[in-house]
């Protein structure tokens, strides 16, 4: 008979480190399969369903975990109230136990643990873990992380233009914020500080520039929906392409409506589309300038 772990009652399992993991999902309401992530050699899927899986031990390695996902078959989300079940099988059922109650409620594509090295063990945690993962920037980091690419942000002084017509973006620049904050707690990398510095000229009607120091040097980002002169900030413009393209600012991002959209979403409905559409954006977030620590 499997051990029995309900959904919040285990913080992490020592696995045997000899043999072959094998994995069964059941979904009981919603069609959904299995995907297995960041292992070293490919996993065999069992089934046209795709709800068994199985991979040997040693594809876990001590440079990334590897993450057993749910994915809805449908590409719609769980429903609000939904839960699975996995059986994690180790070393031909010498030691086997049923996850109860996972949680999947509203989302399309779920973690459900995650395997590591640690501490000279094969450990099994659930899900993703913390609170901050269950953001987008922080379910947008454990992505990256699983397919080897940079996770952290490079940005460290995130400056943001408080100028008039800036207001109007309060909002994505709450957005901004929140998903740099939960990127790098996910990373494991300390927050960017965070810059509301006055702006030059008329600062009633919000005239003028950001009126700040320093403002080339590494890791630092201006947040502004006007580009300020070439060899200036490098910045994330919010506002139209056609601006950036009648104001060039070389190394700068310019993130658009589609960024902006799935920035600002409240649900946690994320999939394959949502990673493809901040590609460009993490990407960009993540790259360290000339001079930049690694």
């Amino acid at each position: 008979m499997p051990d029995i772990l309900s959904s919040g009652e285990w913080e992490r399992v020592a696995l045997p480190d000899t043999g072959a993991i094998e994995l069964s999902l059941v979904s009981r309401r919603t069609p959904a399969r299995l995907e297995i992530l960041g292992a070293v050699t490919a996993p065999k899927y069992l089934g046209a369903d795709r709800t068994t899986a199985a991979f040997p031990v040693r594809s876990v390695s001590s440079d990334r975990p590897v993450t057993v996902r749910v994915v809805t078959a449908t590409g719609e989300a769980f429903s609000g109230d939904e839960r699975v079940d996995l059986v994690v099988d180790v070393n031909g059922q010498e030691h086997s136990f049923l996850l109860r109650g996972l949680d999947v409620a509203g989302q399309v594509d779920a973690a459900l643990i995650r395997l590591e090295r640690a501490e000279g063990n094969l450990l099994m945690r659930p899900g993703e873990g913390g609170g901050a993962t269950l953001g987008l920037g922080g379910w947008c980091a454990r992505r990256r992380q699983e397919s080897g690419e940079p996770c952290a942000p490079a940005v460290r002084r995130l400056v943001v233009d408080t100028s008039a017509s800036m207001r109007a973006h309060a909002g994505r620049v709450r957005a901004l914020e929140q998903f740099l904050s939960d990127m790098a707690a996910t990373a494991g990398t300390g927050a960017p500080g965070l810059e509301r510095p006055p702006v030059g000229g008329a600062q009633r009607n919000g005239v003028g520039a950001v009126d700040v120091r320093d403002l080339r040097t590494d890791g630092t980002v201006l947040l502004t929906d006007v580009p300020p002169a070439p060899g200036g900030a490098r910045c994330l413009i919010i506002g139209p392409a056609q601006l950036a393209r009648a104001l060039p600012s070389p190394g700068s991002f310019v993130a658009d409506d589609a960024v902006w959209a799935e920035l600002e979403r409240t649900d946690r409905a994320f999939s394959a589309s949502t990673l493809t559409t901040l590609t460009p954006l993490l990407d960009w977030l993540t790259a360290r300038g000339k001079g930049d620590p690694r």
